[in-house]
C-alpha cells in the first residue's frame, strides 16, 4: 500500500490528532473513538511497520482537576479518570497511558518502540481559530472575566510546541543512531 511505501521514509511518528479539545465537542462520545481507539491503532501500525518512535501530544487536562497546577510537568499524576466532567480529558489520559505502556514493545522487524508524551496547555498562534474567537464571544456576552493578581493561565505558542516536538525528534534521532 502507499502507507507501507511511505514507511521507507518514515523514522518516527508524531500523533497530533484529537477530538474535543474545547467547547461542546469536549462532551462528545466521539472523543473515545478518536483519542483512544485511533491512538491504539496508530501504535499497532507503528509496531507492524517497525516505525520506532511515537511522540504523543497529550494535554495538561490529564492532570488538571480544577486546582492550580504550579510548575507542573509530565510527571504529575493523572486526575482520576472517573472524576473528569467531560469526555476529552479522560480519553486523553487513557490514550497517553496506552502510548507510555507501549514503550519498549518489540517491533515486527527488529528493535523496540520508543514512546513519549508531551502535555501542552491551550495552544495559540497565527491563524488560531479555536480559542481567541471563543474568548471574544464570551467578552461580547459578558461571560469573560479578566483578573490581575494570582491568576495564571499557561498558554503555549504553536512555535514553542513545534520546537518541543522537533527537540524530541532530535533526541530520538540521536538515540536511534546509538543503537
Amino acid at each position: 500500500t502507499a502507507y507501507r511505501r511511505q514507511r521507507q521514509m518514515c523514522i518516527r511518528d508524531r500523533h497530533l490528532a484529537s477530538m474535543g479539545m474545547s467547547g461542546s465537542a469536549m462532551l462528545s462520545p466521539l472523543c473515545k473513538t478518536v483519542n483512544v481507539h485511533a491512538t491504539s491503532k496508530l501504535v499497532d501500525i507503528c509496531v507492524e511497520l517497525s516505525i520506532p518512535n511515537v511522540i504523543y501530544t497529550s494535554s495538561y487536562n490529564v492532570a488538571y482537576g480544577g486546582r492550580a497546577i504550579i510548575n507542573g510537568d509530565e510527571s504529575l499524576p493523572y486526575f482520576p479518570i472517573d472524576q473528569h466532567t467531560d469526555q476529552y480529558s479522560p480519553t486523553k489520559a487513557l490514550a497517553e497511558q496506552l502510548v507510555l505502556k507501549a514503550n519498549g514493545r518489540r517491533l515486527k522487524n527488529s528493535g523496540y518502540l520508543k514512546t513519549s508524551c508531551i502535555r501542552p496547555a491551550a495552544i495559540y498562534g497565527i491563524d488560531e481559530k479555536r480559542h481567541l474567537p471563543r474568548i471574544v464571544k464570551h467578552m461580547d456576552t459578558g461571560l469573560f472575566q479578566f483578573r490581575i493578581g494570582k491568576a495564571m493561565v499557561d498558554w503555549v505558542d504553536i512555535d514553542n510546541l513545534v520546537s518541543s516536538l522537533f527537540s524530541t525528534v532530535s533526541m530520538y534521532t540521536v538515540f536511534n543512531n546509538l543503537l
